[in-house]
């Protein structure tokens, strides 16, 4: 169905196979033997449209699914090291397609961080082009391709925005996505408005090196119209659901802006066109755009106690847990959010049914990993099966990323990256926190070492 889904890429981010780490790794880092490890026993949900196969045999060897099936597929070689998977569930590690490593340029927030993410089951991220860090991102980026690195391997976004005057040509804009691929960015994300003439510029240049590009809709367009032209012309996904609201009204005087003092989406979706909402579904599933929702940023907003649980809290930095204190809802709000953020569900559910690609992403900043798992929840209360969910944040979200040949399933020759769970996921979704054991290129961690390991920040 999906065209993404079927053509190849041409240009990766080089991953490494680490030697195997046996038994438990508290943080990664050492020398590892270099016997197989077979996961025997388990029932296992592999990330294709296969259903659940019983009593599995996963064989990694050198960091690579080396068989993968039942008892008699996969014959286990004297010198494997046996995982007893009886009772769990092995299925992808997750894959946060949108995140900011270092939005707060602090770095022991951005590597605590990130073991709260593998700790969490995340062993790929999509860095979201976070402004002015380029850089540090790369270089994080280079550091993490090592599976004994305890967070995951990222995938670098450059970032399109507005850096010239306004008389700047349609090809400097080809010029700046020349320059970021050349550095090494493995996708663009548009962050600024662009004419039609300069986005075409941005796509066509992009295309030629086999990037893709994505971005927020009203940074790409003014009306429905305009983001429908987007998507014929390349535009690979659409980031947040919530921005979505300006470009569905009837009357454009509604459209707002969403820094209101009462956030303008809380409105918006209530007053959406339904003829401008099929007109849109239907255009991103013609042109295979992938949606990443990210309902849960606005959940946390409509449920501010909802982080409660999230294992980040002691680790936040001062600036951060300042800012959560005073991220509410203005007065008299909650009700109408409650059904707005409903109607974003409706949405995401509605796209799905016409067979759009739906993908996992959080943009959490305060509750790295934490957020992926609620995300997944708020994806099958809006109608999503537990099984569909798990896809967004595996296969799904690795064909966002482009690493489909990599990544995103269990399956002969693909890079080890998967979660044994102690509780089983399609009977209830959040049973994905309930993780025993992370493998990342074969390398695994066990996620109460990784996070005992975390040093607490103090509160202000």
């Amino acid at each position: 169905m999906y065209q993404r889904e079927t053509r190849s890429r041409t240009h990766f981010r080089a991953l490494t196979a680490a030697p195997l780490l046996l038994g438990v790794a508290c943080g990664g880092g050492s020398s590892a033997p270099p016997e197989p490890i077979a996961v025997v026993g388990s029932v296992l949900i592999d990330g294709t449209m296969q259903g659940p196969l019983s009593d599995a045999v996963v064989l990694v060897r050198d960091g690579r699914f080396e068989c993968v099936g039942d008892r008699a597929s996969c014959p286990l070689p004297p010198d494997a090291r046996l995982i007893d998977g009886t009772g769990h569930w092995v299925l992808p590690a997750f894959i946060d397609t949108h995140v900011h490593l270092w939005w707060l340029q602090d770095s022991v927030w951005t590597a605590q961080a990130q073991v709260l993410r593998l700790a969490a089951g995340i062993t790929t991220v999509r860095e979201m082009a976070s402004a002015h860090q380029l850089s540090a991102v790369l270089a994080l980026a280079q550091r993490a391709q090592n599976d004994s690195y305890p967070g995951p391997r990222i995938f670098v976004s450059g970032r399109v925005a507005a850096r010239f005057n306004r008389d700047s040509s349609a090809a400097t804009f080809g010029r700046l996505v020349t320059e970021l691929i050349e550095r090494g960015v493995d996708g663009l994300k548009i962050k600024t408005h662009l004419t039609p003439d300069r986005l075409a510029s941005v796509l066509e240049t992009a295309e030629g090196r086999g990037i893709d590009v994505y971005g927020h809709a009203p940074d790409v367009a003014t009306n429905a119209q305009e983001l429908e032209a987007a998507f014929r012309m390349g535009l690979d996904g659409v980031n947040h659901v919530v921005l979505l609201a300006p470009l569905l009204q009837t009357d454009k005087g509604q459209s707002g802006s969403m820094q209101n003092e009462r956030p303008a989406w809380i409105d918006l979706w209530r007053t959406i066109d339904p003829a401008l909402e099929d007109r849109l579904i239907a255009a991103m599933v013609a042109e295979d755009v992938w949606l990443e929702p990210t309902l849960v940023g606005v959940y946390f907003q409509v449920n501010p106690g909802a982080h409660a649980g999230a294992p980040a809290l002691p680790y936040l930095p001062a600036e951060m847990a300042a800012d959560l204190a005073g991220d509410t809802l203005p007065s008299g709000s909650a009700e109408a959010a409650a059904e707005s953020l409903k109607r974003m569900g409706e949405f995401v559910d509605r796209f799905k049914a016409r067979g759009g690609m739906v993908v996992v992403g959080t943009d959490q900043l305060e509750y790295p990993g934490f957020g992926l798992h609620e995300e997944m929840a708020l994806l099958v209360g809006a109608g999503l099966t537990p099984s569909e969910a798990l896809r967004a944040a595996t296969s799904k979200a690795a064909f966002a990323l482009g690493w489909q040949d990599r990544v995103g399933t269990i399956e002969v020759g693909k890079v080890a990256d998967m979660v044994i769970l102690t509780s089983d996921p399609l009977a209830d979704i959040r049973n994905t926190r309930d993780i025993r054991l992370v493998f990342k290129g074969g390398v695994a961690y066990d996620p109460g070492e990784l996070v005992a390991g975390l040093v607490p920040r103090v509160s202000p």
